[in-house]
């Protein structure tokens, strides 16, 4: 009875080091973001300090998950960075959350298969550059530090 072997295909891999420091690189966006929308918070306004630590404790868990589960696990990049990509322009609507860089890094860091190589990780990048870039901008002309 012949038995026929089926060719694993194996997800494309990063480096731990590379998605660590993408994850670094978008935490200290995120870092920057949040502190210029809470720094100088006059009386009435939102903001402060619980609302910055709050907000940066959130961008570390969404950034544990993304870049701890979903990019190391991915099994179909293209889609993956593709959905990553969309969910940090979509995270624009909570600029102020600084979550857009996180999610943006994460979508950076999923790795590219060179054998196959899908545009849609390349859009998915480019999207989340974009809404990094947005964000980052706004915040600082809405901020009271300049």
């Amino acid at each position: 009875m012949p038995t026929t072997a089926r060719a694993a295909v194996a997800a494309p891999t990063t480096s731990p080091r590379r998605t660590a420091g993408l994850a670094a690189a978008g935490l200290a966006v995120a870092a920057i973001v949040i502190v210029v929308g809470n720094w100088d918070v006059q009386p009435g306004e939102n903001g402060g300090t619980g609302p910055a630590l709050a907000t940066a404790a959130f961008c570390l868990v969404v950034a544990g998950i993304l870049v701890g589960i979903v990019v190391p696990r991915t099994r179909r990049p293209g889609r993956t960075a593709l959905v990553l990509g969309i969910l940090a322009v979509l995270s624009l609507v909570a600029f102020w959350s600084g979550v857009t860089p996180v999610i943006a890094a994460a979508a950076v860091a999923v790795p590219i298969d060179p054998t196959t190589p899908d545009r849609r990780v390349t859009i998915g990048r480019a999207l989340g550059v974009a809404a990094t870039v947005l964000v980052l901008a706004w915040s600082l002309a809405t901020s009271h530090l300049l």
